[in-house]
């Protein structure tokens, strides 16, 4: 493991001896042979750092996995804004800074780039290879590395990395064996000679029983615990000849053969020679254990990396599922449990929930950086106060709780869950649970919260069929949880600025003079695609709506119901943002046309100050 490190410690101690570069595409004309030992855009500012997460690439040019390396550091940086983190190319081709340069260019690099003396970044990085990934928590910390020589030849590295740094920003990237939407992959064929020199082939093995196939090191404490485990559930009575295990090693012959030896294994041993067998599944990025659970129809149904004690409940309950056996879950006793046990037996509640805003509500305050904030992290949360509830400072298990889960609604599975109480729960009323949402989604924190049309999307019963849909539409399905077109859940109609002017003339004239009154009519809006159409007007797709222009009721919503009764304020009527939180709200406003993929750049501490209306003089 490569040492812990200090990220601002580790810049100023770089920059010196490095060439700033400028993150703009190659321009072999503008760019003079003179000029190559000056900095050729403003100088480095390690501070834009601090309080970031930083996803670092080191690579060489001459590395032939550079340019695939690179296509992924730029995907980062696009959406960089989008998860709150950064993004940092450390090159250290010496003196060859116009190569690299239009090297850049030809794999579409725009991020920072440092140029970097070889034996210094060796030195200051601890640098093995010439092509390697670092992770920077916001404290400076390295929290991980990965060498791309880790990752099998095979792969399509972009789609691997994006999964190695899947376990760490919670971007939703879905390798294509991994399960989505209860659409379940087929487990990739192979065939090996085991261990004990039999013939492994997969698919006899799931015809048979469920499967649990394991990527593991003999070298590595947590497989052991897994597989030791798993052997003994299969030496066990309740699963005795109901399921199998395939095991593959990582490691080599004599290391393996030893570790078989010890842990008395009765289950068969491969070895991934090549990474013959671990280049085949796109989820395996070289991080052990990693274990997937077949069916016998031979779809992987669920994949988990890492090990825990947590893990073995999960593991018994989805075995006994596949194995037709009684299943009484398997759920903390005196804390919160976590919506992985839950979806083992509302297999159907789960997938309705996936397509809520809820499962993402800890993005919004990652993105803020807010996740350390008691102030703002207790509604994107499970179980915040609570005994046996999300807690900040719990580094190990916190994770488990992010996002707004099942228990956030149903209270903890060890006083909710009938199958595990014995005591069947009793049912909520509507006006219940409309005090209960409205305990997070305060006027404050949420836009014009309407509770009768916002009810509805969240019940289980109201889940869409997804029986008819291919992998590639519940992808896409999950990717659009949250329409644009219903920001607001106002069912007035749009009424234009010109409304708005006689009783709010200096906010009128405010806004007269931003960007946001003159991009009707700009070359952008003229060229935007249909589907980007509405990031140029107000009330795109609504009565009244597809007026030219970012006007006033684009942040604030339909005025038809303010103008007739001006005074009143709230639910169905007109969102004031004065008093409302930046960081819910107003970002939650500006990013419906500022995101990720249409302006990787916004800041939105900068522009809402250029937008904002001036107090009355």
């Amino acid at each position: 493991m490569r040492n812990k490190i200090i990220l601002v410690a580790l810049l100023c101690l770089l920059i010196p001896s490095v060439q700033t570069v400028c993150a703009q595409p190659y321009a072999p004309s503008s760019i003079k042979p003179q000029a190559v030992s000056k900095p050729v855009s403003s100088p480095f500012d390690a501070q834009r750092f601090q309080g970031k997460t930083v996803i670092i690439l080191t690579y060489s040019i001459d590395n032939p996995r550079a340019g695939e390396a690179v296509g992924f550091l730029q995907d980062m940086y696009l959406i960089r804004g989008e998860y709150n983190f950064e993004v940092m190319g450390i090159n250290i081709n010496d003196n060859r800074t116009d190569e690299v340069l239009k090297f850049n260019q030809q794999n579409g690099a725009m991020f920072p780039l440092l140029i970097q003396n070889k034996a210094e970044a060796t030195k200051n990085l601890n640098l093995i290879g010439d092509l390697s990934l670092d992770i920077f928590n916001k404290k400076g910390e390295l929290m991980s590395s990965v060498t791309v020589a880790s990752i099998a030849q095979q792969k399509n590295l972009r789609q691997a990395l994006k999964v190695y740094i899947n376990r760490f920003i919670k971007m939703g990237f879905i390798p294509a064996d991994e399960p989505v939407l209860g659409a379940m992959p087929p487990v990739p064929f192979f065939e090996a000679m085991a261990m004990d020199n039999t013939t492994i082939n997969i698919k006899q093995f799931y015809e048979k029983n469920p499967v649990v196939l394991v990527f593991f090191s003999p070298m590595c404490s947590h497989c052991r615990e897994e597989l030791a485990f798993l052997n003994g559930l299969l030496a066990g009575t309740e699963f005795k000849d109901r399921f199998s295990i395939v095991a593959v090693s990582r490691h080599n012959q004599t290391v393996t053969e030893q570790f078989i030896k010890e842990q008395k294994i009765a289950f068969p041993v491969l070895l991934d020679k090549g990474n013959s067998i671990s280049s085949l599944f796109p989820s395996f990025v070289g991080v052990v254990p990693v274990g997937y659970i077949i069916d016998r129809s031979g779809n992987i149904v669920s994949r988990h990396t890492g090990f825990s004690e947590r893990m073995r409940d999960i593991y018994v309950m989805e075995l006994r599922k596949l194995c037709s056996l009684p299943n009484k879950p398997l759920l903390e006793p005196k804390k919160y449990s976590g919506q992985e046990r839950c979806q083992v037996c509302h297999e159907k509640e789960h997938m309705q929930w996936s397509l809520t805003g809820h499962p993402y509500a800890f993005k919004s305050v990652q993105r803020k950086g807010k996740e350390d904030d008691p102030a703002c992290v207790n509604c994107h949360v499970t179980g915040w106060g609570k005994p046996g509830g999300f807690v900040i400072d719990d580094k190990n298990d916190a994770w488990i709780l992010e996002g707004v889960q099942c228990e956030s609604c149903h209270g903890p599975g060890y006083e909710a869950c009938s199958a595990f109480t014995g005591i069947k729960a009793k049912k909520k009323t509507t006006e219940q649970w409309k005090v209960l949402c409205l305990s997070c989604h305060t006027e404050k924190e949420s836009l014009n919260f309407n509770f009768s049309r916002r009810f509805p999307k969240i019940l289980h019963s109201n889940a869409p069929n997804l029986a008819t849909m291919s992998r590639e539409q519940r992808i896409k399905l999950l990717s659009e949880h949250k329409p644009k077109s219903d920001l607001f859940s106002n069912p007035a109609s749009y009424k234009g600025s010109q409304s708005c002017k006689k009783c709010h003339e200096l906010e009128y004239a405010q806004w007269s003079t931003t960007a946001h009154a003159a991009v009707g009519q700009s070359p952008e809006a003229i060229a935007a695609m249909p589907d980007k159409k509405y990031r140029f007007t107000t009330g795109s797709g609504s009565p009244g709506g597809g007026m030219l222009g970012v006007q006033c009721e684009a942040c604030h919503g339909p005025g038809e119901r303010h103008i007739k009764e001006p005074k009143k304020k709230g639910q169905n009527y007109i969102v004031g943002l004065g008093g409302s939180c930046d960081n819910c709200v107003v970002e939650q406003i500006c990013r419906t046309c500022h995101g990720p993929d249409d302006d990787p750049n916004f800041k939105f501490e900068k522009y809402r100050e250029t937008i904002r209306h001036k107090p009355k003089q």
